[in-house]
């Protein structure tokens, strides 16, 4: 099994929100699936890699975003969208900014 074999699992569980996305830095963002696991995704100079990582942040595996699958929503870059999205609640913020924009 290799973590690309993983991406669509990943991509279904962030949209529901089973996942719980954190910003790490600027364009990076961490999820936790065990004590000893987590998955990172970043975006460093126009690329988008996802990454497998061990409880000491030691990279396991990767997979960037050259690779595709037949499914576009289980693609490396859409997986950073919805953890970006998330981790920065883009959807909360839009609501607020809709609000206050009809209220004027």
């Amino acid at each position: 099994m290799k973590l690309a074999d993983l991406l669509p699992t990943i991509a279904e569980k962030s949209q529901a929100g089973k996942l719980a996305w954190e910003e790490l830095g600027t364009d990076v963002f961490t999820a936790s699936l065990t004590s000893r696991y987590m998955i990172e995704v970043r975006r460093d100079r126009g690329r988008v890699t996802l990454a497998l990582l061990n409880d000491h942040g030691r990279q396991l595996e990767s997979v960037g975003d050259d690779y595709y699958l037949s499914e576009d929503s289980a693609s490396v870059p859409r997986i950073f969208d919805i953890a970006r999205r998330q981790a920065l609640a883009v959807d909360d913020a839009l609501s607020e900014a809709k609000r206050a924009l009809e209220s004027l």
